[in-house]
Protein backbone atom coordinates (compact mmCIF):
# COMPACT_ATOMS: atom_id res chain seq x y z
CA UNK A 1 0.00 0.00 0.00
CA UNK A 2 2.55 2.76 1.02
CA UNK A 3 4.68 1.64 -2.66
CA UNK A 4 1.30 2.17 -4.33
CA UNK A 5 0.94 5.26 -2.45
CA UNK A 6 4.51 6.51 -3.31
CA UNK A 7 4.01 6.01 -6.79
CA UNK A 8 0.99 7.66 -7.66
CA UNK A 9 2.26 10.43 -4.99
CA UNK A 10 5.38 10.91 -7.62
CA UNK A 11 2.98 10.70 -10.71
CA UNK A 12 1.30 13.76 -9.36
CA UNK A 13 4.36 15.67 -8.56
CA UNK A 14 6.39 14.87 -11.91
CA UNK A 15 2.65 15.51 -14.31
CA UNK A 16 2.98 18.75 -12.56
CA UNK A 17 6.72 19.68 -13.27
CA UNK A 18 6.22 18.75 -16.79
CA UNK A 19 7.80 20.64 -19.40
CA UNK A 20 10.30 22.81 -17.94
CA UNK A 21 13.86 22.49 -19.41
CA UNK A 22 17.11 24.06 -19.16
CA UNK A 23 17.86 25.75 -22.33
CA UNK A 24 21.39 26.73 -21.10
CA UNK A 25 23.24 26.33 -17.95
CA UNK A 26 25.97 29.09 -17.13
CA UNK A 27 28.60 29.78 -14.09
CA UNK A 28 26.05 32.68 -12.91
CA UNK A 29 22.72 30.97 -14.09
CA UNK A 30 20.37 27.93 -15.18
CA UNK A 31 17.92 29.51 -17.75
CA UNK A 32 14.76 27.02 -18.01
CA UNK A 33 12.01 26.96 -20.67
CA UNK A 34 8.74 25.71 -20.21
CA UNK A 35 7.70 24.34 -23.84
CA UNK A 36 4.20 22.10 -22.54
CA UNK A 37 2.10 25.17 -21.76
CA UNK A 38 3.24 26.99 -24.68
CA UNK A 39 -0.34 28.00 -26.78
CA UNK A 40 -0.07 28.94 -30.63
CA UNK A 41 -2.70 31.58 -31.93
CA UNK A 42 -2.08 31.52 -35.83
CA UNK A 43 1.73 32.99 -35.76
CA UNK A 44 1.85 33.62 -32.33
CA UNK A 45 3.27 31.36 -29.52
CA UNK A 46 3.44 31.91 -26.01
CA UNK A 47 6.08 30.36 -23.71
CA UNK A 48 7.16 30.79 -19.81
CA UNK A 49 10.90 30.98 -19.52
CA UNK A 50 13.06 31.54 -16.07
CA UNK A 51 16.63 32.54 -15.18
CA UNK A 52 17.53 31.13 -12.11
CA UNK A 53 20.65 32.99 -10.62
CA UNK A 54 23.34 31.35 -8.15
CA UNK A 55 23.38 34.60 -6.38
CA UNK A 56 21.83 37.47 -5.66
CA UNK A 57 21.48 40.24 -8.11
CA UNK A 58 21.29 44.13 -7.69
CA UNK A 59 18.29 45.70 -9.08
CA UNK A 60 16.62 48.95 -8.52
CA UNK A 61 14.07 46.84 -7.00
CA UNK A 62 16.28 45.28 -4.15
CA UNK A 63 18.43 42.30 -4.64
CA UNK A 64 17.04 38.93 -6.89
CA UNK A 65 17.70 35.58 -7.60
CA UNK A 66 14.91 34.83 -9.84
CA UNK A 67 13.36 36.71 -13.07
CA UNK A 68 10.32 34.64 -14.61
CA UNK A 69 8.67 35.81 -18.06
CA UNK A 70 5.61 34.82 -20.03
CA UNK A 71 6.89 36.15 -23.56
CA UNK A 72 4.78 36.25 -27.11
CA UNK A 73 6.92 35.11 -30.09
CA UNK A 74 5.66 36.37 -33.22
CA UNK A 75 6.82 32.69 -35.90
CA UNK A 76 5.96 34.46 -39.09
CA UNK A 77 8.09 38.29 -38.49
CA UNK A 78 10.88 36.99 -35.77
CA UNK A 79 9.74 39.18 -32.83
CA UNK A 80 8.94 38.95 -29.25
CA UNK A 81 7.19 40.62 -26.74
CA UNK A 82 7.13 40.11 -23.10
CA UNK A 83 3.46 39.61 -21.41
CA UNK A 84 3.81 39.09 -17.73
CA UNK A 85 6.71 38.84 -15.64
CA UNK A 86 8.34 38.53 -11.99
CA UNK A 87 11.52 39.27 -10.49
CA UNK A 88 11.85 37.89 -6.87
CA UNK A 89 14.40 37.01 -3.63
CA UNK A 90 13.25 33.22 -3.80
CA UNK A 91 15.16 31.08 -5.62
CA UNK A 92 12.98 29.96 -8.72
CA UNK A 93 12.72 26.11 -8.87
CA UNK A 94 10.28 23.95 -10.59
CA UNK A 95 8.21 22.73 -7.46
CA UNK A 96 7.73 26.45 -6.55
CA UNK A 97 6.63 27.85 -9.73
CA UNK A 98 3.05 28.23 -8.86
CA UNK A 99 3.30 30.28 -5.86
CA UNK A 100 4.71 33.29 -7.96
CA UNK A 101 2.36 36.50 -9.14
CA UNK A 102 3.13 37.67 -12.16
CA UNK A 103 3.04 41.65 -13.11
CA UNK A 104 1.15 42.59 -16.55
CA UNK A 105 3.92 44.26 -18.42
CA UNK A 106 3.08 44.61 -22.10
CA UNK A 107 6.42 45.67 -23.65
CA UNK A 108 6.28 46.70 -27.61
CA UNK A 109 7.15 43.62 -30.09
CA UNK A 110 11.02 44.03 -30.63
CA UNK A 111 13.08 42.07 -32.95
CA UNK A 112 15.14 38.85 -31.94
CA UNK A 113 19.03 39.30 -32.08
CA UNK A 114 20.63 36.42 -33.81
CA UNK A 115 22.65 34.54 -31.64
CA UNK A 116 20.58 35.93 -28.32
CA UNK A 117 18.49 34.16 -25.68
CA UNK A 118 15.36 35.46 -27.41
CA UNK A 119 16.65 33.84 -30.49
CA UNK A 120 16.82 30.54 -28.69
CA UNK A 121 13.82 30.95 -26.95
CA UNK A 122 12.20 31.86 -30.31
CA UNK A 123 13.64 28.68 -32.12
CA UNK A 124 11.86 26.60 -29.52
CA UNK A 125 8.44 28.05 -28.79
CA UNK A 126 7.89 28.39 -33.33
CA UNK A 127 10.21 24.74 -33.51
CA UNK A 128 12.75 26.37 -36.09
Amino acid sequence: MKRLLFVALMLICSASHAGWDVLFPSDEYMYFYNKYPAKRESRIVKMWSAISYYKEQPTSAGKIVSYINLSSYDCRNKKIQVMFSKMSPVRFTVSNFDTYKFEQRLDGWSKVSPGSIGDQEWKIACQQ
